[in-house]
């Protein structure tokens, strides 16, 4: 098979791994099988152990064992709620949303199911409530907090319950609570050990899995997805943080707006999928011309913002003349040869007072027009005394 047969197949599998390593990604169903693919081998095995092992590692060698054999008859039972919600949740997997029967259906069950566990092992002893606990933070991380507090109240009360059914005499009790020795110390040590390990490391995955998303959602809610670029919003921030630290420091601030020129010819006449290489390419020339500690985003449309701290007018017309330069060097390949850009551009420096943002961008903009009617393809320097009167005027006492 050659390469080109296997790239496919290999994007194919990488897919699944991706989808396969982002639970909170999943629809509901899909997160309800996650848990049953949990519970349902867990309880196999756990039903397995009690009639065929007499409970070991879970329960002490002092166990009663008549009790112990008229549960493991019972506890065979536990495998059909689970095997049912499992096909349930096969056949529902592809809903992106909705399925809420499911999950209370499926929190429930692992809630009774962990209660039942819980009090055959021994209400007192730590295998239980490690698998409750796991439950738990699995079920707020995984679920609805409602679904997950309701759950975590079913394993209270089913536990509670079976306690009371128990000391009445009503269903067997195999563990009573007395200290632990010898071979039951190191069984209920090691189970206690395996639920830790195993609800922490699922925990930890989760809770990664989760601030990857908070993290990727930040990161949308800051650039523009066309561009890489930071976006307008993201931009006023930064240009507000540093407006305020360049009139308390005395440090220099400039602004550049950047329009490209007759954009709108290029998506009539090549349609906007040739506009948006456009817009990529003059948004990679643009960054090439600055310095790392300059900012530069997508304004919006076909329009640019720079930002750039610690530099005063001269500097900044030093920046976007270089940054033209960028532009016009800048191609988009077509069949019928290469398309140039040039961009209209207008600079504003902070006054030595100080301004608000507004009226910096409004200067900027100003100069930008006046740029396209010179003829496009170059920068103008704004008139920092309309900013600084309006700073003035707003910063001073009302008499």
């Amino acid at each position: 098979m050659s390469e080109g047969e296997q790239s496919p197949q290999r994007s194919r599998w990488g897919r699944w791994a991706e989808r396969l390593l982002d639970p909170l990604g999943w629809s509901p169903a899909e997160r309800c099988l996650l848990v049953i693919a949990i519970l349902l081998p867990g309880s196999l095995v756990f039903v397995l152990l009690i009639n065929f092992r007499s409970g070991w590692p879970y329960l002490p060698p002092g166990a009663d064992r008549a009790a112990m054999r008229e549960l493991g008859a019972l506890a065979w039972w536990v495998l059909a709620p689970w095997s049912a919600l499992g096909i349930a949740a096969l056949v529902a997997r592809r809903r992106p949303t909705g399925a809420p029967v499911l999950v209370h259906l499926t929190v429930q069950s692992y809630a009774l199911t962990i209660a039942a566990f819980t009090y055959i092992t021994g209400p007192l002893y730590s295998p239980g409530w490690m698998a409750a606990m796991g439950g738990a933070m699995v079920g707020f991380l995984l679920f609805e907090r409602a679904a997950a507090l309701v759950g975590l109240l079913t394993f209270v009360l089913g536990l509670t319950a079976a306690m009371v059914a128990g000391r009445q005499g009503w269903v067997p009790v195999p563990v009573r609570a007395e200290p632990l020795a010898g071979g039951g110390l190191v069984g209920f040590g090691v189970t206690a050990v395996f639920f830790m390990a195993f609800t922490m490391g699922l925990a930890m995955f989760l809770i990664t899995r989760w601030r990857q998303h908070e993290r990727n959602v930040v990161q949308l809610s800051r650039t523009d997805a066309l561009t890489g670029l930071t976006n307008r919003r993201r931009f006023l921030e930064v240009f507000e943080r540093e407006l305020a630290r360049a009139a308390r420091y005395q440090r220099p601030l400039s602004c550049v707006l950047v329009d490209l020129d007759r954009f709108k010819h290029v998506n009539d006449t090549h349609g906007h999928e040739v506009g948006d290489r456009v817009l990529v390419a003059s948004a990679q020339a643009l960054a090439r011309g600055l310095r790392e500690a300059d900012l530069v985003a997508r304004w919006g449309g076909e329009e640019f913002a720079l930002l750039l701290p610690d530099t005063g007018a001269e500097g900044a017309m030093e920046v976007a003349t270089r940054c033209l330069d960028a532009l016009r060097a800048a191609r988009t390949m077509l069949p019928g040869g290469p398309l140039g850009i040039t961009a209209s551009m207008g600079v504003v420096e902070m006054p030595a007072g100080g301004a608000r943002a507004k009226d910096l961008l409004r200067v900027a903009d100003e100069a930008l027009y006046r740029a396209k009617a010179e003829g496009r393809d170059r920068v103008v320097l704004g008139q920092v005394a309309a900013a600084q009167a309006a700073a003035s005027s707003s910063a001073r006492p009302s008499e």
